[in-house]
Order: C-alpha cells, then sequence, then structure tokens
C-alpha cells in the first residue's frame, strides 16, 4: 500500500478526511494478506489520526504491518511509524520529533503554527530568572500578560497526548522487545528532547537505530528492492506535480488521488 502526499500543495497534512480512503485501501489489501507494508510519505498533520491508522492496521494485518519511507515521514507520520513492526529507511529517509504544534493567532488574523513545549518553556524559563533576581519580573511583565492561562493548559495537555501516544505504541511497534530505560529515553528525545531541538529536525535511519534505539531496517541505494521503490515514488511524485493533486492513496489493485483546490476570495469593498 502506499500513502504520499504532495511536497507542494499547502493543504496535504494527514487530516480524519484521510481516514475512509486508508480503509478502502485495506479492505482491499487484507484480502490478499495478512502482514503489509505500508510506503508513506507526508509532512504530518492530526495526531488523533495517526493513531486512529496505527488501530486500524495493527488490527487488521495481525502478522505485521511495516512502514517504509522513500524520503520524509514527519511530526504525525513519524507518530504511524513507531507504532509499526518494522520502519524500512534508505539514504534519503527521515523521520522527525513528535512534538505537537499548536495554532496561534496572528494580528492579522492568520494562524501561526507554535511549538508547545517552546510556550511552555518560555514560562519555565522566566520563572527560574525571576526566582533567581526577583527585580526582573518588571522586564518580563510585558511578555507574561500576553501569555493566557488557558494556552498554557492546552499546551501541557497536547505534550501529555503526544507523550501517551509514544507510551502506549512503542512497546508494541518500533521498540518491541527493547528495555523500558530505552523506550523512555526515546519518548523524551522524541517529544521534548534536547538531541532533536526543532519541529523539523532530521532523524535519519543511523540517527532511529543507534540514538532511538527503534526496529529500523536499512535498504542501501544499491539494494534492487530499493530501486524499484525509489523508481516507484518518483513515478507518483510527478503525478502530485499537478497543483491540485495533495495525496496519492494506491495499493497493487486500486489508485485514487485527492484533489484540493484553493480558490482565492476577491477581497470586499469598503463601504463609506
Amino acid at each position: 500500500m502506499a500513502y504520499i502526499a504532495s511536497t507542494a500543495h499547502p493543504l496535504a497534512a494527514l487530516t480524519q478526511q484521510d481516514v475512509p480512503l486508508f480503509l478502502d485501501l485495506i479492505q482491499v489489501a487484507k484480502k490478499q494478506a495478512k502482514k503489509v507494508y505500508l510506503i508513506l510519505q507526508s509532512p504530518g498533520g492530526d495526531g488523533n489520526t495517526a493513531e486512529k491508522l496505527v488501530e486500524l492496521f495493527r488490527a487488521m494485518f495481525p502478522e505485521g504491518f511495516n512502514v517504509i519511507i522513500p524520503q520524509f515521514a514527519k511530526s504525525a507520520a513519524t507518530m504511524i511509524s513507531v507504532g509499526s513492526d518494522n520502519i524500512v529507511m534508505g539514504e534519503p529517509s527521515e523521520l522527525g520529533p513528535i512534538d505537537p504544534q499548536v495554532p496561534m493567532p496572528l494580528p492579522s488574523g492568520q494562524m501561526q503554527f507554535v511549538p508547545a513545549k517552546a510556550y511552555v518553556g518560555i514560562i519555565d524559563e522566566i520563572m527560574g530568572k525571576v526566582k533567581i533576581d526577583p527585580s526582573a519580573l518588571s522586564t518580563y511583565y510585558p511578555i507574561l500578560q500576553q501569555i493566557k492561562p488557558e494556552m498554557i493548559k492546552y499546551c501541557e495537555d497536547m505534550i501529555g497526548f503526544t507523550e501517551d501516544f509514544a507510551k502506549r505504541w512503542l512497546p508494541k511497534g518500533a521498540m518491541k522487545g527493547r528495555a523500558q530505560a530505552d523506550i523512555d529515553r526515546t519518548i523524551l528525545e522524541l517529544v521534548k528532547g534536547e538531541r532533536f531541538r526543532i519541529h523539523g529536525s532530521v532523524i535519519n535511519y543511523a540517527a532511529a537505530r543507534d540514538t532511538l534505539k527503534m526496529e529500523v531496517e536499512y535498504w542501501p541505494l544499491e539494494d534492487p528492492r530499493w530501486s524499484v521503490l525509489w523508481e516507484y515514488y518518483l513515478r507518483v511524485a510527478s503525478t502530485l506535480l499537478n497543483p491540485i493533486a495533495a495525496k496519492t492513496f494506491e495499493t497493487t489493485e486500486s489508485s485514487m488521488t485527492m484533489n484540493i483546490q484553493i480558490l482565492s476570495q476577491p477581497p470586499q469593498k469598503q463601504g463609506p
């Protein structure tokens, strides 16, 4: 099976809208086998959708749910990967941290996504400095006034959800059989660690295997399996050059492309 999102479309993120299409693919694939390999490329998206898909894949394919990453599976796509039994990676492949991103309104009215750990972390940093020097409170007071208590709670809950996801699925998936101490260190690194500081950090094959201690299979560039995979990936990627093509879903028997057209609305004329 394959789920490949466009690298250029602004609405290519994983969402609940993808679940029915995944379910169609799963129903086709499970007629042929009880073990599945999912070719996965995605910039990430909704963490709840990621967990729902992990549950579906593991329930429908009891003999093995495996993920193959031709280029990147970031954020929520990394969450799907760590819930799999085995992650296949090559030289261009990368995972990413799963620290949650939360929407913050800009003065323009648009939304900007900010790491939840940054929002919570700046408060901890300020409070630590004020504890050392109470007179510094007047310096940081304007910043603290802009911080909303409900956003602090929301960020803490998002971080907690992501940690709980990793605690539930790593021992069943990509770290099955590993020592609990190794699993705990991997969760810390993926969610709020120092090794991969920013959300877009590259976790390549060596880092996934050696730093995160996950079950990763390496296909070198000269491996015939990688050659076939890469040829397939480039062929699908070429179909996603269509500006409205957001994602492709495929099995050996079926193929679907989700097209999303973004319509710009002309500005409204202001009255007198």
